[in-house]
């Protein structure tokens, strides 16, 4: 009992040493994840709202690649004209993302105890980009704080079987906001909506009801696409690539998720085992050659690409980089088939992610960071979650993490 009760005080240390961490960071405006150089773009953004009805903005204007719903809501509830009320905004959307996380994971780990809950929800505090996103005036964490609040509702419609109303309408419209401040979490919005759809009774009221909430959120989107004359504003649509059909950015994407899967991989000591030892071994094998292949006229840089490119960048010489970034990323195919072979989740979160952003002609970590961690977390179904080192080592990880982003800026 003594035992228990020591461990309980110390998760309860520990968390509070990472609250502090994350608080001091604000006060000092800590820039872990680079995203200060942003922030003009963003008060820019908020005082072109301000000055204007939405339907007299002049979109050409409007830098960001975001769907604008940051700017309404935080013109709407702040005067954006002083800096120091968006700073504590962004903050109080911070904490209320971190307490939905929370709260997601006691659905999720019911076996442990809310101080170990609470350590493993802190994994969100030490995100380079979610911190950053905080820190300064930046525009990712009101889509993120949707995100978690969606998925809070999601899980406790899991819990009833997908019969709740109200839960059903609150998690649709937390997802639905979600993408209106970041277009690609359309994607989680779509696996959410299959999840929950009964296909052998298509006139369910559920069915029904999750359909006219989709149809409903998607009308502002049809407008701004035909004001903006493409799927992202005008300013934004430089950065698109012209030939998205080569895939050439899977190899960058692979490696951006392996910094996110690695640790899980290696708590997961069974599924290490399961990998070594798994007769399908020989078909990664086989199956290199022809993946070296596909990706050998890539190209690398050191802007973007996320930890891994930039450390290789470090490293190496640039001769060694792409075939070095090639076999990371299938070594990291291999270790997210290991883990979320069964998981269609997680699996198809990371598919069309990879299709989707092979638009863009350079992918930056902060895509990934800290919504991959957060889905891991809630539905990688890690059984090491209910272990008591899993969560020292997780905190311990991401710190080193944390840190190593601090040193690369």
């Amino acid at each position: 009992m003594k035992v228990l009760k020591k461990e309980s005080h110390i998760n309860y240390i520990i968390f509070l040493l990472i609250l502090f961490h994350f608080l001091f960071g604000f006060l000092i405006q800590e820039n872990a994840g680079g995203g200060k150089i942003d922030e003009i773009h963003i008060l820019n953004n908020l005082k072109l709202f301000k000055s204007s009805s939405f339907l007299e903005i002049n979109w050409l204007k409007y830098d960001s690649s975001s769907l604008p719903l940051f700017y309404i809501i935080y013109n709407f509830l702040i005067d954006t004209n002083i800096y120091s009320y968006i700073l504590y905004l962004n903050l109080i959307v911070s904490i209320f993302s971190f307490i939905f996380f929370y709260k997601s994971l006691t659905l999720v780990l019911i076996d442990l105890s809310r101080d170990k809950i609470l350590v493993l929800a802190s994994c969100l505090l030490l995100s380079p980009y979610f911190r950053t996103s905080t820190f300064f005036t930046l525009e990712e964490n009101l889509p993120i704080l949707f995100i978690l609040s969606g998925f809070y509702f999601f899980l406790k419609l899991k819990l009833s079987n997908f019969e709740n109303i109200p839960n059903l309408i609150l998690c649709l419209i937390s997802l639905g906001l979600a993408i209106y401040g970041r277009s690609n979490y359309i994607i989680i919005y779509i696996i959410v909506f299959f999840s929950l759809f009964r296909f052998k009774d298509f006139f369910f009221r559920n069915n029904l009801l999750a359909i006219f909430l989709t149809i409903l959120f998607a009308i502002p989107g049809f407008f701004l696409i035909y004001n903006w004359g493409g799927i992202i504003p005008p300013i934004a649509q430089h950065r698109l690539n012209d030939n998205p059909i080569q895939f050439n950015l899977i190899p960058i994407i692979l490696n951006i998720i392996l910094i996110y899967a690695l640790p899980f991989f290696l708590l997961e000591f069974r599924k290490i085992k399961k990998f070594i030892f798994n007769k399908r071994m020989i078909y990664f094998i086989i199956v290199f050659p022809i993946y070296y292949f596909v990706f050998q006229k890539m190209e690398v840089n050191y802007y973007g690409g996320g930890s891994i490119n930039k450390l290789l960048f470090l490293i190496f010489n640039e001769d060694y980089i792409k075939n070095l970034t090639i076999v990371i990323s299938y070594f990291s195919l291999i270790i997210i088939y290991t883990l979320f072979f069964r998981n269609y989740f997680i699996l198809s979160f990371l598919i069309l992610c990879s299709i989707l952003f092979q638009n863009l002609l350079i992918i930056f970590q902060e895509y990934f960071d800290p919504i991959l961690m957060i889905m891991f977390l809630l539905f990688g179904g890690f059984e090491c979650l209910k272990k008591n080192k899993t969560k020292y080592i997780l905190i311990s990880y991401f710190y080193f993490f944390l840190v190593s982003a601090l040193f690369f800026q």
